[in-house]
């Protein structure tokens, strides 16, 4: 016999556990754009840190939308 509220509990600690890193790596991403486009290294130029800071954000929206799919699974 399947115990109900111990199955429902480790479901909603478990989506908890990876809505909290979803959002961290979103934070994360979005930290590291605004540092690339505030305090570009020295040999970057503005275009390149734009391009930079736009790879960065893609990859945390990729990141983010692979922890959602491996979730509705």
């Amino acid at each position: 016999m399947v115990d109900y509220e111990t199955f429902i509990i480790n479901v909603f600690i478990t989506t908890s556990k990876r809505a909290v890193k979803m959002i961290r790596e979103d934070f994360y991403s979005l930290f590291r754009v605004i540092k690339i486009l505030m305090c570009p290294p020295e040999d970057m130029t503005i275009l390149e840190a734009a391009h930079e800071s736009t790879q960065l954000k893609a990859s945390g929206l990729i990141i983010s939308s692979g922890i959602l799919i491996e979730e509705s699974f």
